[in-house]
């Protein structure tokens, strides 16, 4: 076997399809469907031919999972979004400790942050590979 190593994040499903359901307005279709098609939950629930941008979430979870298990637990890491926003830094922390990689120094680390964050993902300001050389 190989040496990599995979990092997973995963979300809650019930907080993805509500993000998906809004990420670029609500759908004309809406929710639960009606003339204009099947809805968001319909489409969020179908595995396959799945017509989301992001595809399945549920193959998602599933080839991710044969991943995991092709692997080994011990070269893989699953990080929650949730605990990303939450706590930014200990997972950081985490994610930075499975790859071996020497210790972050504060700076270091609140620069990573705002280069993470929606703010300046969000804006002509994106300079993540500059930002994170600080």
């Amino acid at each position: 076997k190989g040496k990599g190593r995979l990092i997973v994040v995963v979300r809650n499903l019930k907080d993805a399809m509500c993000s998906l359901h809004n990420f670029r307005g609500t759908p004309i279709d809406g929710w639960l469907g009606n003339e204009h098609g099947p809805g968001s939950f319909h489409r969020f629930l179908m595995l396959d031919d799945c017509p989301n941008a992001m595809g399945s979430a549920f193959h998602w979870v599933r080839e991710n999972g044969k991943a995991v298990e092709d692997i080994g637990k011990e070269r893989t890491l699953v990080v929650h979004y949730e605990s990303l926003i939450l706590n930014f830094g200990a997972q950081l922390k985490r994610i930075n400790d499975f790859l071996r990689l020497p210790d972050l120094t504060e700076a270091k680390t609140r620069a990573i942050e705002e280069a993470c964050s929606f703010k300046t993902m969000g804006s002509s300001q994106l300079r993540t590979r500059h930002n994170c050389r600080k």
